[in-house]
């Protein structure tokens, strides 16, 4: 997730605003959960674990997380209480939680479920599943909240087309002038401009976005032919004809 946060599609803008979130969120989830609770700390640690790039996938991650930590909460209370408190107990615990969190495919929510169970495993009471609980709502309810706000790349979007229809121009001049064509810049630009569209489809989908997506894949797919008549031009000898079609 923080690898997705600060990738070089992520403008400066949206680096800082998601920087402001994870610490304003840090710390509001450990103010509310110091009123009766006790490993208020992992409050904290929730919300930011619960920070996503985009609104869908915060959504999708936080029911995967809620999903696995009521499993796991539940198999751990009975487990311990059946077994008792050992560490052969945890050891099955990890194991049999782990096994279903990948079949019913919720790992994503595996990490944040052992942290909230070691709660119960240290206090040696059941009883914690409660606290748990009330740490991992607080946890994900606060990055929810935190995620409805999302930054636009409206701008940058728009100077990334004009950057890219520039290039583009500037192979098609190259190519007429039999000069050495590097495909390698524009394809750079596609790929930082569909990365940052894709943020905002996620976020803020609307109907300028579809056109500009259309219109990437249109440039993306002409940058293909380009390249593909730039190899054929260097196979065919120099003769007039060749001229021609370069001009």
């Amino acid at each position: 997730m923080i690898k997705e946060y600060f990738s070089s599609t992520t403008s400066t803008q949206a680096r800082i605003v998601i920087l402001i979130k994870m610490i304003v969120g840090f710390v509001l989830g450990i103010l509310i959960a110091l009123f009766h609770l006790s490993y208020i700390y992992t409050a904290g640690v929730i919300v930011v674990l619960s920070l996503e790039p985009t609104r869908k996938k915060s959504i999708k991650v936080a029911i995967m997380r809620i999903i696995d930590s009521f499993l796991a909460l539940g198999l751990a209370s009975l487990l311990f209480v059946w077994l008792g408190y050992n560490f052969w107990v945890l050891i099955i615990f990890i194991a049999v939680l782990a096994t279903l969190s990948f079949l019913f495919k919720i790992e994503s929510g595996l990490s944040v479920a052992l942290v909230l169970v070691s709660q119960i495993y240290i206090e040696q009471d059941y009883r914690f599943a409660l606290n748990a609980t009330y740490i991992l709502l607080i946890g994900i309810i606060l990055a929810f909240l935190l995620n409805l706000y999302m930054p636009k790349h409206d701008r940058i979007i728009h100077q990334s087309i004009a950057q890219i229809d520039l290039e583009i121009d500037h192979l098609i001049q190259a190519m007429a002038s039999t000069e050495a064509v590097d495909f390698s810049h524009v394809r750079t630009l596609l790929s930082e401009a569909r990365g940052r569209l894709f943020y905002d489809i996620e976020n803020h989908y609307f109907v300028q976005t579809d056109q500009r997506a259309a219109y990437l894949e249109m440039r993306n797919a002409q940058t293909a032919i380009l390249e593909r008549v730039e190899t054929l031009l260097k196979q065919v000898a120099d003769i007039p004809e060749k001229r021609i079609v370069q001009n």
